[in-house]
Protein backbone atom coordinates (compact mmCIF):
# COMPACT_ATOMS: atom_id res chain seq x y z
CA UNK A 1 0.00 0.00 0.00
CA UNK A 2 1.26 3.31 -0.91
CA UNK A 3 1.81 5.85 1.51
CA UNK A 4 -0.98 8.35 0.15
CA UNK A 5 -3.45 5.13 0.49
CA UNK A 6 -2.20 4.89 4.21
CA UNK A 7 -3.01 8.25 4.46
CA UNK A 8 -6.15 8.57 3.24
CA UNK A 9 -7.19 5.53 4.97
CA UNK A 10 -7.45 6.45 8.77
CA UNK A 11 -10.39 7.31 9.19
CA UNK A 12 -12.21 9.89 6.30
CA UNK A 13 -14.81 9.92 4.47
CA UNK A 14 -15.08 8.58 0.99
CA UNK A 15 -15.91 12.33 -0.07
CA UNK A 16 -12.72 13.41 1.78
CA UNK A 17 -10.59 11.08 0.45
CA UNK A 18 -11.43 11.91 -2.34
CA UNK A 19 -11.00 15.63 -1.96
CA UNK A 20 -7.67 15.33 -0.39
CA UNK A 21 -6.54 12.96 -2.55
CA UNK A 22 -7.64 14.94 -5.86
CA UNK A 23 -5.83 18.22 -3.88
CA UNK A 24 -2.27 16.15 -3.08
CA UNK A 25 -2.24 15.49 -7.15
CA UNK A 26 -2.71 18.60 -8.42
CA UNK A 27 -0.23 20.17 -5.55
CA UNK A 28 2.23 17.83 -6.95
CA UNK A 29 1.59 19.29 -10.69
CA UNK A 30 1.86 22.92 -9.21
CA UNK A 31 4.90 21.67 -8.18
CA UNK A 32 6.24 19.73 -11.79
CA UNK A 33 5.21 22.91 -13.45
CA UNK A 34 6.76 26.02 -11.24
CA UNK A 35 10.05 23.92 -10.19
CA UNK A 36 12.60 21.98 -12.16
CA UNK A 37 12.09 18.96 -10.59
CA UNK A 38 9.50 15.71 -10.64
CA UNK A 39 7.45 15.68 -8.10
CA UNK A 40 5.53 12.60 -6.24
CA UNK A 41 4.35 11.91 -2.97
CA UNK A 42 7.47 9.96 -2.30
CA UNK A 43 9.50 12.97 -3.17
CA UNK A 44 7.25 15.31 -0.91
CA UNK A 45 8.02 13.58 1.64
CA UNK A 46 11.66 12.98 1.53
CA UNK A 47 12.03 16.61 0.87
CA UNK A 48 9.30 18.15 3.57
CA UNK A 49 12.09 16.09 6.36
CA UNK A 50 15.06 17.59 4.48
CA UNK A 51 13.25 21.19 4.71
CA UNK A 52 12.51 20.82 8.56
CA UNK A 53 15.95 19.32 9.26
CA UNK A 54 17.30 22.97 7.71
CA UNK A 55 14.66 25.05 9.05
CA UNK A 56 14.02 26.47 5.42
CA UNK A 57 10.54 26.17 5.84
CA UNK A 58 10.50 25.99 1.91
CA UNK A 59 7.16 24.60 1.74
CA UNK A 60 5.28 26.77 3.78
CA UNK A 61 5.91 29.30 1.00
CA UNK A 62 4.88 26.72 -1.69
CA UNK A 63 1.44 26.30 -0.05
CA UNK A 64 0.83 29.86 -0.07
CA UNK A 65 1.90 30.01 -3.92
CA UNK A 66 0.05 26.77 -4.37
CA UNK A 67 -3.36 28.64 -2.95
CA UNK A 68 -3.22 31.67 -5.17
CA UNK A 69 -2.19 29.66 -8.26
CA UNK A 70 -5.09 27.67 -7.83
CA UNK A 71 -7.33 30.32 -8.97
CA UNK A 72 -5.92 30.23 -12.56
CA UNK A 73 -6.22 26.75 -12.39
CA UNK A 74 -7.81 24.99 -15.97
CA UNK A 75 -8.40 21.02 -15.40
CA UNK A 76 -11.62 21.48 -13.16
CA UNK A 77 -14.14 22.37 -15.13
CA UNK A 78 -12.21 23.37 -18.37
CA UNK A 79 -12.03 26.96 -17.57
CA UNK A 80 -9.65 29.76 -15.95
CA UNK A 81 -10.90 30.94 -12.98
CA UNK A 82 -13.08 27.50 -12.25
CA UNK A 83 -11.69 26.62 -9.25
CA UNK A 84 -14.00 27.97 -6.40
CA UNK A 85 -12.72 29.25 -2.74
CA UNK A 86 -14.33 25.78 -1.24
CA UNK A 87 -12.42 23.78 -3.55
CA UNK A 88 -9.28 25.77 -3.03
CA UNK A 89 -9.33 26.14 1.07
CA UNK A 90 -10.30 21.65 0.55
CA UNK A 91 -6.70 21.19 -1.29
CA UNK A 92 -4.76 22.72 0.85
CA UNK A 93 -6.41 21.56 3.72
CA UNK A 94 -5.59 18.05 2.58
CA UNK A 95 -1.80 19.02 1.48
CA UNK A 96 -1.40 19.82 5.16
CA UNK A 97 -3.15 16.69 6.44
CA UNK A 98 -0.88 14.72 4.30
CA UNK A 99 2.14 16.64 5.78
CA UNK A 100 1.02 16.36 9.18
CA UNK A 101 0.33 12.10 9.03
CA UNK A 102 4.17 12.17 8.07
CA UNK A 103 4.50 14.35 11.16
CA UNK A 104 6.03 17.15 9.24
CA UNK A 105 3.28 19.42 9.83
CA UNK A 106 3.74 23.14 8.22
CA UNK A 107 4.58 26.00 10.14
CA UNK A 108 2.59 28.57 9.25
CA UNK A 109 3.56 32.71 9.68
CA UNK A 110 0.58 34.56 11.20
CA UNK A 111 0.63 36.08 7.70
CA UNK A 112 0.89 33.11 5.54
CA UNK A 113 -2.26 31.93 7.66
CA UNK A 114 -4.17 34.43 6.82
CA UNK A 115 -3.04 34.73 3.23
CA UNK A 116 -4.78 31.37 3.46
CA UNK A 117 -7.88 32.32 5.30
CA UNK A 118 -9.46 30.51 8.55
CA UNK A 119 -11.25 27.52 7.30
CA UNK A 120 -7.78 26.50 5.69
CA UNK A 121 -5.87 26.14 8.97
CA UNK A 122 -5.45 22.19 9.61
CA UNK A 123 -5.74 22.85 13.89
CA UNK A 124 -5.09 19.84 16.27
CA UNK A 125 -4.05 16.79 14.26
CA UNK A 126 -5.31 13.84 16.39
CA UNK A 127 -2.95 11.53 18.27
CA UNK A 128 -2.12 8.05 16.88
CA UNK A 129 -2.11 5.54 19.20
CA UNK A 130 0.23 2.68 18.89
CA UNK A 131 0.07 -0.99 20.91
CA UNK A 132 2.60 0.59 23.37
CA UNK A 133 0.66 2.95 24.53
CA UNK A 134 -2.01 0.71 25.25
CA UNK A 135 0.28 -1.61 27.11
CA UNK A 136 1.01 1.81 29.19
CA UNK A 137 -2.34 2.65 29.47
CA UNK A 138 -2.61 -1.04 31.02
CA UNK A 139 -0.93 -0.45 33.72
CA UNK A 140 -2.42 2.45 35.28
CA UNK A 141 -5.96 2.62 33.99
CA UNK A 142 -8.76 1.83 36.61
CA UNK A 143 -11.50 -0.52 35.31
CA UNK A 144 -14.28 2.18 33.61
CA UNK A 145 -10.97 3.80 31.76
CA UNK A 146 -10.07 0.46 30.83
CA UNK A 147 -13.49 -0.07 29.61
CA UNK A 148 -13.86 2.67 27.32
CA UNK A 149 -9.90 2.13 26.13
CA UNK A 150 -9.88 -1.42 25.22
CA UNK A 151 -13.41 -1.69 24.29
CA UNK A 152 -13.21 1.39 22.34
CA UNK A 153 -10.13 0.29 20.30
CA UNK A 154 -11.59 -3.44 19.44
CA UNK A 155 -14.83 -2.29 17.93
CA UNK A 156 -14.06 1.02 16.60
CA UNK A 157 -17.38 2.82 17.42
CA UNK A 158 -18.21 6.29 17.07
CA UNK A 159 -18.71 7.98 20.67
CA UNK A 160 -22.51 7.61 20.56
CA UNK A 161 -22.80 4.54 18.98
CA UNK A 162 -20.55 3.11 21.62
CA UNK A 163 -22.64 4.83 24.77
CA UNK A 164 -25.65 2.69 23.27
CA UNK A 165 -24.57 -0.58 24.24
CA UNK A 166 -26.02 -1.67 26.90
CA UNK A 167 -24.77 -4.75 29.08
CA UNK A 168 -27.16 -7.47 27.82
CA UNK A 169 -24.55 -6.70 24.93
CA UNK A 170 -22.07 -8.04 26.60
CA UNK A 171 -23.11 -10.64 28.71
CA UNK A 172 -24.00 -12.42 25.66
CA UNK A 173 -20.61 -12.23 24.63
CA UNK A 174 -18.97 -13.16 27.55
CA UNK A 175 -21.56 -16.28 27.65
CA UNK A 176 -20.43 -17.24 23.91
CA UNK A 177 -16.64 -16.83 24.85
CA UNK A 178 -16.85 -19.63 26.98
CA UNK A 179 -17.43 -22.24 24.00
CA UNK A 180 -15.44 -20.18 21.12
CA UNK A 181 -12.22 -18.37 21.05
CA UNK A 182 -11.75 -14.56 20.40
CA UNK A 183 -12.15 -12.82 18.35
CA UNK A 184 -15.82 -12.95 19.82
CA UNK A 185 -18.34 -11.33 17.33
CA UNK A 186 -20.24 -8.46 19.80
CA UNK A 187 -23.46 -9.28 17.82
CA UNK A 188 -25.07 -6.41 14.68
CA UNK A 189 -25.18 -2.85 16.17
CA UNK A 190 -26.97 0.05 14.48
CA UNK A 191 -25.22 2.94 13.92
CA UNK A 192 -27.14 6.25 13.93
CA UNK A 193 -24.49 8.85 11.99
CA UNK A 194 -24.86 6.52 8.78
CA UNK A 195 -28.14 4.48 9.10
CA UNK A 196 -26.00 1.10 8.69
CA UNK A 197 -25.17 -1.86 11.16
CA UNK A 198 -21.44 -2.38 12.38
CA UNK A 199 -20.19 -6.17 12.79
CA UNK A 200 -17.55 -5.46 15.50
CA UNK A 201 -15.22 -7.45 17.49
CA UNK A 202 -13.52 -8.04 20.64
CA UNK A 203 -10.27 -9.39 21.52
CA UNK A 204 -8.85 -10.67 25.11
CA UNK A 205 -8.41 -7.01 25.50
CA UNK A 206 -11.78 -5.82 25.33
CA UNK A 207 -13.17 -8.78 26.20
CA UNK A 208 -11.57 -8.79 29.47
CA UNK A 209 -12.05 -5.31 30.65
CA UNK A 210 -16.33 -5.27 29.45
CA UNK A 211 -16.23 -8.17 32.29
CA UNK A 212 -14.63 -6.46 35.22
CA UNK A 213 -17.04 -3.72 34.54
CA UNK A 214 -19.71 -5.59 34.73
CA UNK A 215 -18.76 -7.39 37.89
CA UNK A 216 -18.68 -3.47 39.28
CA UNK A 217 -21.65 -2.64 38.47
CA UNK A 218 -23.17 -5.90 39.92
CA UNK A 219 -21.79 -5.10 42.76
CA UNK A 220 -23.23 -1.55 42.84
CA UNK A 221 -26.62 -3.73 42.42
CA UNK A 222 -26.52 -1.50 38.73
CA UNK A 223 -26.58 -4.41 36.50
CA UNK A 224 -29.30 -4.56 34.25
CA UNK A 225 -29.25 -6.20 30.88
CA UNK A 226 -31.18 -3.29 28.97
CA UNK A 227 -29.09 -0.93 31.30
CA UNK A 228 -26.25 1.18 29.19
CA UNK A 229 -22.59 -0.17 29.90
CA UNK A 230 -22.02 3.89 30.57
CA UNK A 231 -24.47 6.58 31.74
CA UNK A 232 -22.32 9.09 30.00
CA UNK A 233 -22.12 12.29 27.68
CA UNK A 234 -20.04 11.81 24.52
CA UNK A 235 -17.48 13.93 25.26
CA UNK A 236 -17.07 12.35 28.68
CA UNK A 237 -15.14 9.50 26.72
CA UNK A 238 -12.95 11.79 25.63
CA UNK A 239 -12.20 12.94 28.95
CA UNK A 240 -11.61 9.73 30.43
CA UNK A 241 -9.43 8.73 27.34
CA UNK A 242 -7.58 12.29 28.03
CA UNK A 243 -6.77 11.49 31.53
CA UNK A 244 -6.19 7.96 30.86
CA UNK A 245 -3.36 8.90 28.52
CA UNK A 246 -1.64 11.53 31.01
CA UNK A 247 -1.57 9.03 33.88
CA UNK A 248 0.11 6.85 31.54
CA UNK A 249 2.88 9.49 30.01
CA UNK A 250 1.98 9.16 26.77
CA UNK A 251 3.82 12.16 24.54
CA UNK A 252 1.77 13.64 22.26
CA UNK A 253 3.69 16.43 20.35
CA UNK A 254 1.11 18.60 20.59
CA UNK A 255 -1.77 16.38 18.69
CA UNK A 256 -5.06 15.71 20.31
CA UNK A 257 -6.56 12.74 21.80
CA UNK A 258 -10.44 12.03 21.50
CA UNK A 259 -12.77 9.55 21.32
CA UNK A 260 -12.55 9.20 17.43
CA UNK A 261 -8.75 8.57 17.90
CA UNK A 262 -9.81 4.56 18.95
CA UNK A 263 -12.06 4.51 16.25
CA UNK A 264 -8.61 5.42 13.80
CA UNK A 265 -6.78 2.90 15.36
CA UNK A 266 -8.49 0.45 14.27
CA UNK A 267 -9.42 1.13 11.05
CA UNK A 268 -5.75 2.00 10.50
CA UNK A 269 -5.05 -1.40 11.26
CA UNK A 270 -7.89 -3.26 9.81
CA UNK A 271 -8.08 -1.28 6.25
CA UNK A 272 -3.96 -2.48 5.95
CA UNK A 273 -4.98 -6.14 6.05
CA UNK A 274 -8.32 -6.57 4.93
CA UNK A 275 -10.77 -5.15 1.75
CA UNK A 276 -12.48 -2.14 2.30
CA UNK A 277 -15.78 -3.43 2.40
CA UNK A 278 -14.89 -5.39 5.08
CA UNK A 279 -13.22 -3.19 7.65
CA UNK A 280 -16.15 -0.52 6.68
CA UNK A 281 -18.91 -3.48 7.30
CA UNK A 282 -16.77 -4.14 10.32
CA UNK A 283 -17.35 -0.40 11.97
CA UNK A 284 -20.42 0.81 10.63
CA UNK A 285 -19.92 2.66 7.19
CA UNK A 286 -21.80 2.02 4.42
CA UNK A 287 -21.12 -0.17 1.57
CA UNK A 288 -22.82 -1.87 -2.03
CA UNK A 289 -25.35 -4.76 -0.68
CA UNK A 290 -23.63 -6.81 -3.09
CA UNK A 291 -20.26 -6.54 -0.66
CA UNK A 292 -21.29 -7.90 2.84
CA UNK A 293 -20.91 -11.00 3.65
CA UNK A 294 -21.37 -12.88 6.82
CA UNK A 295 -19.97 -12.61 10.45
CA UNK A 296 -18.55 -15.83 10.46
CA UNK A 297 -16.06 -15.07 7.71
CA UNK A 298 -15.51 -11.28 9.07
CA UNK A 299 -14.19 -12.78 11.93
CA UNK A 300 -11.67 -15.14 10.19
CA UNK A 301 -10.43 -11.94 8.55
CA UNK A 302 -10.40 -9.95 11.91
CA UNK A 303 -8.49 -12.98 13.71
CA UNK A 304 -5.55 -12.38 11.04
CA UNK A 305 -5.37 -8.57 11.96
CA UNK A 306 -5.83 -9.36 16.18
CA UNK A 307 -2.44 -9.53 16.95
CA UNK A 308 -1.85 -6.03 15.75
CA UNK A 309 -4.78 -5.21 17.98
CA UNK A 310 -4.56 -6.46 21.08
CA UNK A 311 -2.09 -6.39 23.90
CA UNK A 312 -2.81 -9.40 26.05
CA UNK A 313 -2.11 -12.35 23.53
CA UNK A 314 1.48 -11.97 23.06
CA UNK A 315 2.59 -10.32 25.99
CA UNK A 316 4.51 -13.66 27.56
CA UNK A 317 6.44 -13.38 24.01
CA UNK A 318 7.64 -10.13 24.08
CA UNK A 319 9.55 -7.74 26.86
CA UNK A 320 7.51 -5.76 28.99
CA UNK A 321 7.07 -2.02 28.28
CA UNK A 322 9.49 -1.18 31.36
CA UNK A 323 11.94 -3.36 30.17
CA UNK A 324 11.49 -1.74 26.24
CA UNK A 325 12.26 1.36 27.79
CA UNK A 326 14.83 0.17 29.74
CA UNK A 327 16.29 -1.24 26.69
CA UNK A 328 16.08 1.77 24.58
CA UNK A 329 17.79 4.36 27.67
CA UNK A 330 20.29 1.64 27.61
CA UNK A 331 20.97 2.00 23.87
CA UNK A 332 20.95 6.44 24.05
CA UNK A 333 23.31 6.14 26.85
CA UNK A 334 26.01 3.88 24.67
CA UNK A 335 25.47 6.00 22.04
CA UNK A 336 26.02 8.84 23.77
CA UNK A 337 29.18 7.10 24.99
CA UNK A 338 27.97 6.79 28.97
CA UNK A 339 27.44 3.58 29.34
CA UNK A 340 30.11 0.97 28.02
CA UNK A 341 29.40 -2.50 27.89
CA UNK A 342 32.84 -4.64 29.82
CA UNK A 343 35.10 -7.17 27.25
CA UNK A 344 34.70 -10.73 28.86
CA UNK A 345 37.82 -12.26 29.75
CA UNK A 346 38.67 -15.14 27.38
Amino acid sequence: MSIVEKWLRQGYADSSQRLYGYGLNVFIEFLNQTTKQEWSAEVLAEKRQSDLERREFWFEDKVVEFFEWLKSYEKVKGNPGSVGDNTRIGFVTGVRSFFSFLRCDLHLTLQQRRQLGKRARLVNHDYLFSLEDFGLMDKVANPQERYIAFVGKDIGLRATDFLSLNQGVFVKAIQRSQHEPTPIFLGKIYTRKEGVYAYPFLTDDGLQAARVWLAILKSKQLNDDEAPMLRFRDKELTENLKRLARKADIETHGQRIRFHCLRKFLIDRLSLRMSESKWKQIVGKKISESAYVTPFKLRQEYARVMQHIQIEASQEQRLSMEDVRALKRMLKMMEDGKLTVPRRRI
